[in-house]
């Protein structure tokens, strides 16, 4: 997916870098995240962009569960269980 891009970065812009997990099953995660320019007191959406991903086994290059660390992220973040 393309990301979307509304506005052109200009000189003296302040920008805003929000990212975030979300699961999309058991074995794949998306890393989302926004960019905004704050500029003048508004707020101004510059790029969107979803990326997924999936932990591999490397000797089978099947998908596998995600580490032990990604699911304490989760739980941390109250991020949805998977479907």
């Amino acid at each position: 997916m393309q990301p979307l891009v509304e506005a052109a970065r200009q000189r003296g812009d302040a920008f805003v870098v929000e990212s975030r997990l979300e699961r999309v099953s058991p074995v794949r995660v998306a890393f989302v995240q926004d960019i905004a320019r704050t500029t003048g007191g508004h707020r101004t959406t510059c790029v969107k962009a979803r990326v997924i991903c999936a932990a591999m086994n490397p000797s089978t290059g099947r998908p596998i569960m995600p580490p032990a660390e990604l699911a304490r992220v989760f739980n941390a973040e109250g991020a949805p269980a998977p479907t």
